[in-house]
């Protein structure tokens, strides 16, 4: 018989304990089946020995798991050829089997083939005795042993008598649904009873025909739906306007029959060459019953069995059968309804051929008569650690119950939280936020229900501070002076953490740049977490500072671990800064130009760049004489910033802001 399709409905067998998994002895239609246990035999072997009646007993077989995949393959081959079902293995369960087995000690590793006895005959812990006759009874013996011949072990397992065939299986198959086309038929029926079935037997005759029953081979396949086993099969030699019968016989791995299905009778017509036979299909809705009535007009062309009334949530979504009618119904009160909803309803009608396909489907809103729910007041949030407190008052009555919504930003779309059902005049939620991914904000609104169940806009929405995740480390580099101010600049990797700024440390030091004990700390705040950079205006000439940064999460509680300190001399003479700073574009260079002081001396002239939100570094260095620069390395639609700094004896006197321009 052709297999189509398997999912994971194979037989499950019954097996106890023995080692790990006891034997067990299965009666089939030709032998006796003996399953030996779950253990791989790998460092040992498997010995079964029979005796018939109270007779001696004789050793009939040795397993032993395969040396390699090539004793695997043609184990799982002559395995299939003796089997009653003919279903040889194709090369990507023949791989898989192989690559399981190897890397470990159980069968049930196989998953679902491990339940076939043809992979565990390969696997050297099932065996078929066929070498028994019919109706007469005998008795195993199994004991595991060394691999050396002459090795006994003391675990055995000792059957009761057993004769073939077995007994039938109690699978029962049951229609369930069925579809015709032009050229085939599948029918489908719904399994129960014991679990175990491998396939069945399919029977076939035209209806009516005085045609005897025969075995036909369709594709067959199993599915499963919410936990229910269903058996189908796929019928492509038949003829359109035929009429056929059909019953199946289903059977387990070791060719046991269970009864026949009762027989189905097919009038194969291509459904959708039918007339329209559903005009007319409304819905309204009457809220004063709390209920939705549908109406329909039938084309009675046709003959009908009844009429189904499937509804669904969506018109998309799954619909589920409502109710079934009489053909001479023309509407129906449908009363499982929620005000302010909208379902879609659709009409099947079945005919003693099969099903129509479905009619149109129709949305129907029912409506609320209840006044409108305004939305809650006075919502307040305040976080304290890990976790947010909210609340706010019932404004109206009729209110019964609060749907709490959070976003992870400040105009995002909010989602659902929870929900609240109160009729307190005061009310209040707890959101536990610390598992939340990193975010600068939370923001939270609630909405309110009346008895009418109609759901109010969203409150006016409130925010607290968002988590920050891991927060980065920073790296300051080496610190610049000019004139009375220090210049720092650190580098991390914060594009994606969201913060408020950062906090910077300075303490006096010692000329090792070691800070001083007894110095307290002065702390400088920025509120920029884009800005890398900060200048420090209130130091001294003539001493010693070390700098110190960390980063500053939304929340003012948190902050980041604190960098490496860099320690900074302030001299006592430090060289003015150049004046009257401009920039120009020439053609596709950028001309800086700028006035000495009078009265200093300094040694060179500095110039130094930066793009945007990048950090400046030193492009040139000019004589100590030289008023202008042109810089031919700038690149158009960039923004740059330039700086300009005389030097002496290693100190700069540096313009205090920089000069930026947009090179188009």
């Amino acid at each position: 018989m052709k297999r189509y399709l398997i999912f994971l409905f194979c037989s499950f067998l019954s097996i106890e304990s023995f080692g790990q998994q006891k034997a067990v002895i299965h009666p089939g239609r030709d032998g006796i089946y003996i399953f030996c246990g779950n253990e791989l035999p790998g460092t040992f072997q498997y010995r079964i020995s029979r005796r018939e009646g109270a007779g001696d007993w004789k050793e009939i077989a040795v397993l032993r798991f395969p040396k390699n995949k090539t004793e695997w393959e043609g184990r799982l081959t002559e395995a299939a050829l003796k089997d009653f079902r003919k279903q040889q293995p194709d090369s990507i369960e023949i791989s898989f089997g192989w690559n399981k087995l190897r890397q470990n000690s159980i069968l049930d590793s196989l998953y679902y083939l491990s339940a076939n006895p043809n992979f565990q005959i390969a696997a050297g812990t099932g065996f078929w005795d066929r070498d028994t006759k019919r109706g007469v009874k005998y008795q195993y013996k199994i004991e595991r042993a060394g691999t050396a011949p002459n090795i006994k072990g003391t675990d055995s397992f000792l059957s009761d008598s057993y004769f073939w065939p077995g007994n039938p299986s109690s699978i029962t198959a049951v229609l369930d649904t069925l579809i015709t086309g032009t050229s085939n038929v599948e029918v489908t029926w719904l399994l129960s009873g014991e679990r175990g079935m491998n396939s069945c037997r399919v029977f076939r005759s035209r209806y009516l025909k005085n045609e005897p029953f025969t075995e036909i081979h369709p594709s067959i396949y199993f599915t499963t739906k919410e936990k229910r086993n269903y058996v189908n099969i796929l019928d492509n030699s038949v003829q359109d306007g035929a009429q056929y019968s059909y019953y199946i016989i289903p059977y387990d791995y070791f060719g046991n029959e269970s009864k026949s299905s009762d027989t189905v009778n097919v009038y194969n017509r291509t459904m959708n060459t039918m007339k329209a036979l559903v005009k007319d299909f409304n819905g309204k809705s009457i809220e004063k019953e709390n209920k939705i009535r549908l109406s329909w007009k039938i084309n009675k062309d046709e003959p009908l069995s009844s009429i189904g009334i499937y509804k669904a949530i969506g018109f998309d979504s799954s619909y589920f059968l409502l109710a079934n009618v009489s053909p001479s119904d023309t509407a129906y009160d449908d009363f499982l309804v929620e005000p302010v909803t909208t379902y879609y309803y659709t009409l099947v009608l079945n005919t003693p051929y099969g099903k129509a396909f479905p009619s149109v489907r129709l949305p129907v809103v029912f409506k609320a008569n209840k006044t409108t729910s305004f939305p809650p007041e006075n919502l307040t949030a305040v976080r304290k650690g890990n976790v947010v407190k909210l609340q706010w008052e019932k404004n109206l009555p009729e209110n019964r119950a609060y749907y709490i919504y959070r976003s992870a930003n400040y105009t995002g779309q909010m989602a659902p939280i929870g929900q609240v059902v109160s009729g307190d005049t005061q009310i209040s939620y707890t959101d536990t936020v610390g598992h939340l991914p990193a975010s600068p904000v939370l923001t939270y609104a609630v909405a309110a229900e009346n008895t009418s169940y109609i759901i109010s806009p969203l409150s006016t929405r409130v925010m607290v501070a968002g988590n920050t995740g891991p927060l980065p480390v920073l790296t300051i580099q080496q610190p610049r002076i000019h004139e009375n101010s220090v210049e720092l600049f650190w580098s991390a990797d914060n594009d994606d953490v969201p913060g408020r700024g950062f906090l910077i440390e300075r303490k006096e030091a010692d000329e090792h740049y070691i800070p001083i004990k007894e110095s307290k700390s002065r702390f400088f705040k920025t509120e920029n977490v884009v800005i890398n950079s900060f200048t420090d205006t209130t130091t001294e000439r003539g001493k010693y500072y070390s700098y110190r940064v960390s980063f500053l999460s939304t929340n003012d509680a948190d902050t980041g671990a604190v960098s490496l300190p860099v320690g900074v001399f302030i001299p006592l003479d430090v060289p003015s800064s150049p004046n009257n700073v401009t920039a120009i574009i020439q053609n596709t260079q950028v001309l800086l130009q700028w006035n000495l002081p009078l009265g200093d001396s300094w040694d060179e002239i500095r110039i130094y760049r930066a793009s945007a939100g990048g950090t400046p570094a030193l492009i040139k260095t000019l004589k100590a004489d030289d008023v202008s620069y042109a810089d031919n390395t700038v690149k158009k639609g960039e923004n740059y910033f330039y700086w300009i700094a005389t030097v002496k004896k290693g100190v700069e006197g540096r313009i205090a802001e920089p000069l930026g321009i947009r090179v188009e």
